[in-house]
Order: structure tokens, then sequence, then C-alpha cells
């Protein structure tokens, strides 16, 4: 990467050694007997007008990190510097501005829209709160970004029931865009609509990245999925950042055990086409007591001596491609 791109990256997000641990109280004095290690020491990076797909299981933390972005969970410790404030120790009326420039399209379009709320009114409050586009103003941006989204400025007046899952997820990323932001984070924007309804949201978000300037972080388990939208991957595994690649090199080239496995997983369309299979024995280890060294190796088929006993750390093999383990490490 040149000077300019690392210097686009100090400019929009930098993420460093986040960590978000949930106590585990018990008893009559609510007494901490333990964590959730949900994230553990996450750091990535993220481009102007760049995506990256963050991916893994379910509850490899990815979720909590995006929210812990937000802090709409508060992080334990680590550092979030975004467009070069540090959003960790910002008060709240810093906060408050900050999230006019960062905005979530949340997972279910089905709970996340306020059911007795008009589509004007969802798309119209957030402008209202952030005081934005007095007036008529208003009125005639909220027509805009419903006609953005594959909407019309008639069914604004309606309730979220009255649509189907594929347009109440448009009316979800037409509040995301309501405030202008330069950064949404996708916390699995597609996975709960219909394979044909996937590809016109997917669709969409790539149109309005390049109408809108805007960058991406893609929260997923489908690596079908960032494989369209993403121009890097993270893949998590147990709170920890794994393998980060260019997606091409993802795709084409995988070289951590984990995400070789998880590649394997995908479908293949074409019956013709016979894909080796990566079979993981063993069951996801509880974030509550992470195995010790690599968090990996209890089900990893390569696993060697030292992976029981040290931690790998991320390692730099070359064009934007880094990975965590032991098999890279000379």
């Amino acid at each position: 990467m040149g000077e300019d791109n690392e210097d686009a990256l100090e400019a929009l997000l930098k993420v460093d050694n986040l960590k978000v641990h949930f106590p585990i109280k018990k008893g009559l004095l609510s007494r901490t007997v333990g964590h959730v290690y949900a994230v553990d020491g996450v750091s990535f990076h993220l481009a102007k007008g760049e995506t990256l797909g963050l991916v893994g299981e379910s509850g490899c933390g990815k979720t909590t990190t995006g929210l812990a972005v937000l802090r709409l969970i508060e992080p334990t410790s680590g550092e979030v510097v975004f467009q070069g404030q540090d959003v960790i120790h910002l008060g709240k009326a810093e906060l408050r501005a900050l999230k006019r420039r960062i905005q979530m399209i949340f997972q279910d379009p089905y709970s996340s829209l306020n059911p007795r709320m008009t589509v004007n009114q969802i798309i119209g409050d957030p402008m209202e709160i952030h005081g934005l586009y007095p007036g008529a103003e208003r009125k005639a941006r909220i027509a805009y970004l419903l006609e953005k989204v594959g909407l019309t400025p008639e069914q604004g007046r309606r309730y979220p029931h009255e649509f189907s899952g594929g347009q109440r997820q448009r009316i979800g990323v037409a509040r995301a865009l309501a405030l202008n932001p330069d950064l949404i984070i996708g916390d699995e924007p597609v996975s709960a609509l219909d394979v044909s309804i996937q590809a016109q949201i997917i669709n969409l978000l790539i149109d309005l990245q390049e109408e809108f300037d805007l960058s991406y972080i893609v929260i997923a388990h489908d690596l079908a999925v960032v494989e369209h939208l993403c121009n890097r991957i993270a893949v998590m595994y147990l709170g920890k950042i794994v393998e980060t690649a260019p997606f091409q090199d993802v795709y084409l080239s995988p070289k951590h055990p984990y995400t070789q496995a998880l590649l394997s997983a995908v479908p293949v369309p074409d019956p013709r086409e016979v894909k080796q299979r990566v079979i993981l024995t063993g069951d996801v280890p509880s974030p509550i007591n992470p195995p010790s060294g690599c968090r990996f190796h209890p089900r990893c088929p390569k696993r060697m001596e030292v992976c029981d006993r040290e931690e790998p750390h991320l390692r730099d093999l070359g064009g934007e491609h880094c990975v965590a383990c032991f098999l890279y490490s000379h």
C-alpha cells in the first residue's frame, strides 16, 4: 500500500487492540466471577471509499466489534480513531456529533424499524434530532432518499408492516443515509432476506457507495456475500482477527486453516464441480474460557505443539496479506 493510501487510512478509521469483555456476575452482591471475552484485541484500518468485510462464525465477536466502534457498546479498552478523533474518550455532545458521520444498517429489517412510525418519520427523525434539513427541505430529502433506495415518495406515508422484508431493508438503508454519513456499518445487512432479494440489496449498496462517497464495514458470515461487496476481508475467530487480505487473495490463496475451512463450506453452483471440504472437529470453545495459545488449535487440522502454548500474532506476508498462524512464522 502506498503512502497516499496510508494517509487515507489514518484519515478515516483505525481500530487498535480493541477489547470488549462482559463481566459475569453471581450472588446477592453481584460479584464479578469471570468475563466473556467477546472481542479480545482486534486491530484493523479502513480507507475512505473502501469496504472491509468482517467475517466469521456466529459468536466470534464481529457484531460486538461493530457496535463498539459506534460506542453502542462501551469498549473495555483499546483505541478507535475516526477522522483523527479519539472515539473512546469523546463526551456525550461530541459523540452525538460523531454519530452523524457513522451510521448502521441492522440485520433484522423487521425488528429494527419502529412499527408505530411511518416511513417518513423513521427517516426524518434522525434529521430532526440533529437539526438538519428544516421544513420543506426535510420532506424533499426524505423523498429523494426513498427514490434512491428504490421506493416512491408516496410509500413514505405507510407503516413498516405494509412492506416486504426487502423493502424494509431498503428503508433501513435510507435511514442510514439520512444524515449523509461517511461510514456505514452493515451488520449482516442481507442475511435475513431471500437470496433473490439479497442480490438487489447488495447491488443497491454498491451503487450508493459510489454516488454518496461512502465507506463500509460489512459484517457477515456468508463469504459469498462479502465477495461482491468488499475490497478487503478480515476473518475473526473467537474474538480475534486471524487473517486479513484483499478479497482476491482470501478467495484464491487463503492462508489460515480456519479461513480455508470457511471457504470450503461455500456452496458451488455447478453440480459437476467437486469441491474438497475441510471438516473441522469439535465445537467452538467458550469465550468465557478461551483456549491457551492459538484459540483455533483445538479444532485445527494442522495443529503443532507450539500452538498449544503460544499465541500467534498477525504476520505480514506481503501485499497487505496478514495471518496469525505459526505455519507462516518463518
